[in-house]
């Protein structure tokens, strides 16, 4: 069993049957936070275990050869190894669930049904269970069926259709975003049926759709949509409502993050940048004006200037008139910053840099003061069968 946790989830048994990223993600938020999650794995593992780079390379540190994004999404799990098809596997895995607090799956809908691990099958033994599923499109609906990865999830739910350089392609998030929203509103789902579960005593059927969530994260956008009947189109780093909000280029090619969100700001920002009449000037009115027929009019005067001074100087001046600002970091840059070292945002266990937990409760430990590593494959599989047994 993996080291106990004394954090707000302790007590709590999660039985994790999911692979890759959005399921692994949303339990090992819970593991972070003292949940006891085994991790049911077939005999070829998580597919995970073999993406990413390898850190087979520190033989006295890690028991098996291990990659960085299986150690990052399944840090503090137990792996119990079990071919669900195999009748003794299978009855010992009907145990687990019927003893768990919370189930998560990210199979196909129906696959749990064919091997007897459905909702139904085990709220039967368990009618207190959160049971949580988490698919590329959810358990109904004409896609349903259908398999699903990140990028697919990011072409249907329309994000591509924004994201990019006007005039080019479509562009997918440099991340696995679709994966990542998922099991962000798969976390906060279990926690609130959880929460439930509390008043009521009944546990229920969580259904989490990749395709749902990441629509939700682009809600402001689909709204404006669906009222002007008019898609907003490939936008690339600037937003369609406001200006300046976005990224723009300075002097030695460096890159500013600006965002103006008001007219005190805008005012704030002309003032700043040395051409305070650009808040009279009817063209550049905030918001509406210089964000629709007037954007390249403002732009012809504002890059130019801000192409006189690095983003770091123009930061600087920024900072000092209150505005929201900041330089773009690249990830190295990232990893060195002191600020996110303050945070515990990046973190590290046995030499390896790791994203921490970003749910800070200051009546608990903070997750990064003792992460616990990623289980090597089968590793608690006699445990589990002798406790589950």
């Amino acid at each position: 069993m993996s080291k106990k946790s004394s954090g707000p989830l302790s007590g709590l048994l999660v039985v994790d049957f999911t692979a890759f990223e959005s399921g692994p993600l949303s339990t090992m938020l819970m593991a972070d936070h003292g949940a006891r999650v085994i991790k049911v794995e077939p005999p070829t593992g998580d597919a995970a275990r073999a993406v990413g780079c390898s850190h087979a390379t520190h033989p006295d540190l890690f028991e098996e050869t291990v990659t960085d994004m299986f150690q990052q999404l399944n840090r503090g799990k137990e792996s119990a190894v079990l071919n669900l098809k195999d009748p003794d596997d299978s009855a010992l895995a009907k145990k687990l669930v019927a003893k768990a607090d919370v189930v998560v799956e990210n199979f196909r809908p129906g696959v749990m049904a064919k091997l007897g691990l459905s909702y139904d099958d085990v709220c039967a033994s368990n009618p207190k269970v959160i049971y949580m599923s988490i698919s590329g499109y959810g358990q109904f609906g004409e896609f349903s069926k259908n398999p699903a990865f990140d990028v697919v999830v990011q072409a249907t739910s329309g994000f591509m259709s924004s994201t990019g350089i006007p005039g080019g392609q479509p562009t997918k998030a440099g991340c696995s975003l679709a994966d990542a929203t998922s099991a962000i509103y798969a976390y906060s789902a279990a926690m609130t049926a959880l929460y439930g579960r509390e008043k009521t005593g009944k546990g229920c059927h969580i259904d989490i759709a990749m395709q749902d969530a990441m629509m939700m994260a682009q809600c402001d956008q689909l709204s404006t949509s669906f009222i002007t009947g008019k898609p907003p189109g490939l936008a690339g780093n600037e937003l369609a409502q406001m200006h300046p909000f976005g990224v723009f280029p300075c002097k030695d090619n460096t890159q500013l993050a600006l965002c103006i969100g008001s007219p005190h700001q805008f005012a704030g920002m002309a003032a700043a940048i040395g051409h305070p009449e650009w808040a009279e000037d009817d063209r550049f009115k905030f918001p509406v004006p210089v964000a629709t027929t007037h954007r390249e009019d403002f732009n012809a005067v504002f890059l130019p200037v801000l192409a006189t001074k690095t983003a770091k100087e123009w930061k600087e001046i920024f900072d000092k008139a209150g505005l929201p600002v900041n330089i773009l970091y690249d990830f190295i840059e990232l990893e060195k910053s002191e600020f996110l070292q303050e945070r515990k945002i990046v973190a590290e266990y046995k030499g390896m840099k790791v994203v921490g937990n970003p749910l800070k409760l200051n009546a608990y430990p903070d997750p990064a003061d003792n992460l616990r590593e990623a289980p090597t494959l089968g590793k608690q599989t006699d445990a589990v069968r002798k406790e589950f047994t």
